[in-house]
């Protein structure tokens, strides 16, 4: 966060990005979070949306990057992808 916005603005700005973002439709949340974001002095954002197979993040917005997502554990390539181990059942 810059250094010239105190803690108490900052959550101040938070509380209004979140009050703000309840009452943009989608389109308009990437304008409003970047209007917060300048605020806090943080740079930029970008919202992502996953797709329906959690394999990938897509931007809300045209002209960034989509994101692949590592979904194996940590342990290496021939751990189980996050949707098998949401399908295993509980340890124990």
């Amino acid at each position: 966060m810059d250094r010239n916005v105190s803690v108490g603005s900052g959550e101040r700005l938070l509380e209004e990005l979140v009050r703000a973002a309840h009452l943009a439709s989608p389109a308009e949340l990437p304008v409003v979070l970047n209007r917060y974001v300048e605020a806090m002095g943080l740079g930029r954002a970008v919202i992502y949306l996953i797709d329906i197979q959690q394999r990938l993040l897509v931007p809300l917005v045209e002209g960034e990057p989509e994101l692949e997502l590592d979904t194996r554990w940590p342990d290496g390539p021939t751990g189980p992808t996050l949707s098998e181990w949401k399908k295993a059942p509980p340890a124990g």
